[in-house]
């Protein structure tokens, strides 16, 4: 858990598995360190439910349908480049069959999908075909089903709107930061500059109440324009409609050779002040930060789907053998995977990370391993946690210095309660 204590009255509280924040009032004056208070606390705390974890997800089942590898993009650091199954197209009816069969088997009434690529929007029939479908197979077995997708942003027309509106879509869109960087690394097949499509679509998307994300990539090249990308961003989406769109930062997973290739300290620091200074904007950024944790590859319902049939366990090994686990033209679909899991279960962001990102790990070492960021987890939980405090006027945000904020960060303390 997070505690922050304000002063000798008040005291914040956030379950880093549950996301509930409460406020406790009293006398901690003379109650010592953070240790001592929350011990005094707790019997409150229990009664307030406060150590209920989330909703468990067992019931869900979760895939991510790569349709294909094709693009119309040719993004520099892309991990999907010179994959061969560049331009094989996903045999929807074999993917029925799966979603059917994992039905029956599972008993699971929830199920999630997202479409991926390669870019998705390239065939807008069949992503349309596909979901009226899965509509079909979710209906008989009395099931709800939610589709997402993840788009480079550069195809979306009022066609693709109907689409988005009709199967209620939720969408994510990507830049790379700043636009003359986003405009260098992010090209069109005909060098057509994408930054002003990208924002021209998500304007679009906002008002028509779509349910949008925008992830920014953070790399060597657009981390000295930090300022620009937020000056130009602020300009482009108004005040009103900022608090519609959530911002989700990441730096891009390239080898450590790779000119994209962005290491620490740089890169955590990059990412509190993007979102210290958006959320200073009005800007909806995401409410915990997140490193592998129960992510496809440890979860037993979840399953990457590529274009040739095969099932692995991370898009990211889209074209290797590395984490495959079968076929759709398999009968039997192992979904259980042997990931690499961090046996300290005593973390206090254990269920953010259970060993991290292999992907990471594998492109740091060559092979899958434990990848322990914690230094990461740490700060960027402790962002937003502090930031929900001064949107919520918990506390007075007297100052809007970013080296302040960075201060402040310092009096949030971790806590692991046994």
């Amino acid at each position: 858990m997070l505690a922050y204590k304000k002063d000798d009255s008040n005291l914040f509280c956030k379950n880093i598995i549950s996301g509930m924040t409460v406020q406790l009032e009293g006398d901690f004056q003379d109650s010592g360190g953070i240790n001592e208070i929350l011990n005094e606390v707790l019997p409150e705390l229990r009664m307030m439910g406060f150590f209920k974890d989330a909703k468990s997800n067992v019931s869900t089942l979760s895939y991510s349908i790569v349709m294909s590898l094709e693009c119309n993009l040719c993004c520099s650091y892309c991990y999907e480049r010179d994959i061969k199954l560049k331009y094989e197209k996903l045999n929807i009816n074999r993917f029925l069959e799966l979603l059917d069969n994992d039905l029956s088997v599972s008993q699971a009434s929830d199920v999630e999908i997202s479409f991926t690529g390669g870019e998705p929007l390239l065939n807008p029939l069949m992503l349309q075909e596909f979901c009226e479908k899965v509509q079909l197979v979710i209906k008989e077995h009395n099931a709800t089903v939610a589709f997402s997708i993840v788009t480079n942003g550069t195809l979306i027309d009022t066609r693709i709107i109907d689409l988005f509106l009709r199967f209620n879509f939720n969408v994510q869109l990507s830049i790379d930061g700043f636009s003359q960087i986003h405009n260098q690394i992010r090209i069109g097949k005909k060098r057509v500059e994408t930054y002003a499509i990208i924002l021209k679509n998500l304007k679009k998307l906002i008002y028509k109440k779509i349910k949008v994300s925008l992830r920014v990539n953070l790399m060597n090249q657009n981390i000295g324009y930090l300022n620009q990308f937020i000056d130009e961003i602020s300009s482009i989406i108004e005040r009103k409609s900022r608090c519609k769109l959530l911002i989700y930062c990441d730096v891009v997973d390239v080898e450590t050779d790779h000119p994209s290739f962005l290491g620490e300290p740089i890169s955590t620091m990059s990412l509190l002040y993007l979102y210290y200074r958006l959320s200073q904007l009005g800007f909806n950024i995401p409410s915990h930060y997140s490193i592998g944790g129960d992510c496809i590859i440890r979860d037993i319902g979840s399953v990457v789907v590529n274009p040739n049939g095969d099932l692995i366990k991370c898009y990211s090994f889209s074209g290797k053998e590395m984490t495959k686990i079968g076929n759709l033209n398999s009968k039997y679909y192992p979904y259980a995977y042997l990931a690499p899991i961090c046996r300290k279960k005593t973390c206090e962001f254990y269920t953010y990370c259970k060993g991290g990102c292999c992907y990471v790990s594998y492109i740091e070492t060559g092979i899958l391993n434990v990848s322990c960021k914690k230094e990461r987890l740490s700060l960027l939980n402790k962002c937003p946690f502090l930031l929900s405090l001064y949107r919520s006027n918990s506390l007075e945000n007297s100052s809007k210095e970013w080296i302040d904020f960075f201060k402040e960060l310092t009096h949030v303390s971790i806590v692991s309660l046994q």
